[in-house]
């Protein structure tokens, strides 16, 4: 069975986005294009994927754009990006560490979690 396939309208109602910030996204590099140009452009699960998760950091977790962007950089183009299941980490290590060690076990820190932190995987970095 072939990928579903989305207008720009489906994709919006789909991740509750409106389709004028799909393409924001787009030209601010948070995802890539659509699959098909044109009036008739058409999108596939990866945009579906990639805006949920966008959603989620931006709306749970409240970071930047700047940094989501930098977050999904360092994703593969076809993985997907699980952090729905996480939970939103408020009051011990910063949201930006807890999202970095937990989507993205990889991803390098630029600083350490707190000392008083008491979330698993969420220790001093050195």
């Amino acid at each position: 069975m072939p990928d579903p396939t989305y207008t720009l309208s489906e994709l919006a109602g789909l991740v509750d986005i409106h389709p004028r910030t799909i393409r924001s996204y787009i030209q601010q590099d948070l995802l890539r294009g659509p699959d098909t140009m044109g009036r008739n452009a058409r999108y596939s699960d990866y945009h579906r994927k990639r805006l949920e998760a966008i959603k989620t950091l931006r709306s749970d977790y409240a970071l930047p754009l700047d940094e989501i962007r930098r977050l999904v950089s360092l994703a593969d183009i076809d993985e997907d990006i699980k952090i729905a299941s996480l939970p939103t980490p408020r009051g011990t290590c910063s949201e930006r560490q807890f999202v970095t060690r937990w989507a993205f076990p990889q991803a390098p820190f630029s600083a350490p979690c707190s000392s008083a932190s008491s979330l698993p995987g969420c220790s001093r970095v050195r």
